[in-house]
């Protein structure tokens, strides 16, 4: 499933793109994004205008490299495995 911390790390895996021109070029990214999800009404729409907000908040605090953590959902998961 896509979700906004997948975006992220597929921009964060990205050569180029975006994240090249720093915080300001992901919030123009993500002020698009959230302008096209309006206009679709489409859930990943939404999503990428998330994923692109995140990842210029990261940029924008000098935590880029930091890993994102793991949703709750995924690690209730991996702990009825054990």
């Amino acid at each position: 499933a896509t979700t906004a911390a997948s975006i992220v790390a597929g921009l964060k895996s990205r050569q180029g793109g975006a994240h090249a021109y720093g915080a300001d070029g992901l919030f123009v990214c993500a002020v698009e994004s959230l302008h096209n999800a309006r206009g679709s009404k489409n859930l990943e729409d939404y999503l990428k205008a998330a994923g692109y907000s995140i990842a210029a908040a990261m940029k924008a605090a000098n935590v880029w490299e930091y890993p994102l953590a793991q949703a709750e959902e995924k690690k209730e998961e991996e702990n009825k495995d054990d």
